[in-house]
């Protein structure tokens, strides 16, 4: 098996990873410096041919993740580490993404496991970079583009807004604050303000 830009060696020796770095397009993308480690799930692609289909399909290089985990518990890395990832608009080229397959939004213990020994082992090699969900990711970015875009609102969030009740608030929020938005200004802004999901969801608590 070959390991470049991926988990140590002595992981793989007992851990079920296997390298699909080999299908990614590399063309033209960027180096990525991590800063964050940033997780995602998915209960539509079990397993690693699924999920890079779906991706190529929305026109990605490859897999969007760097690291994904899927029903088998096998652990697929689909891009090398310091390669921009294609995972959280705002955090391509400075975090580490990393996806569950999670049926009915459940993770089996072993999943869990697996999760915490790769988010510690990117921690050893990056240091204690903090671990967010997608969602609060989401978050800080559509925040940047109000202020790129010269908008003084701002959505407060805390790491707990995955729990159902604060992200139906908040969603709410957003979505009221869609409304007031005019044709005029930027589609972008609309766009990722519509598509805001709840992504780990209540799962990211198993990791904080």
């Amino acid at each position: 098996m070959k390991y470049v830009e991926t988990i140590c060696k002595s992981m793989a020796s007992s851990l079920p990873i296997q390298d699909r770095t080999q299908t990614l397009d590399r063309t033209g993308l960027r180096s990525n410096n991590p800063e964050y480690i940033i997780l995602h799930s998915t209960r539509s692609y079990p397993e690693f041919p699924e999920l890079l289909k779906s991706h190529q399909n929305r026109r990605f290089a490859g897999m969007g993740y760097h690291l994904f985990i899927g029903d088998s518990n096998t652990i697929y890395q689909g891009r090398p580490l310091l390669i921009e990832g294609a995972h959280t608009l705002g955090f391509n080229t400075n975090s580490i993404g990393i996806g569950f397959y999670a049926s009915e939004e459940k993770l089996d213990k072993r999943k869990i496991d697996l999760g915490k020994i790769v988010i510690n082992e990117m921690r050893s090699r990056y240091g204690y970079i903090p671990v967010v969900s997608h969602t609060f990711a989401q978050v800080d970015y559509i925040n940047r583009l109000l202020a790129r875009n010269g908008l003084t609102k701002r959505f407060n969030v805390e790491q707990d807004v995955v729990e159902p009740k604060k992200f139906e608030a908040l969603k709410r929020d957003i979505d009221t604050f869609v409304g007031t938005l005019s044709t005029e200004q930027s589609g972008l802004i609309k766009r990722q303000m519509k598509a805001f999901k709840n992504c780990p969801g209540p799962l990211f608590n198993n990791f904080i």
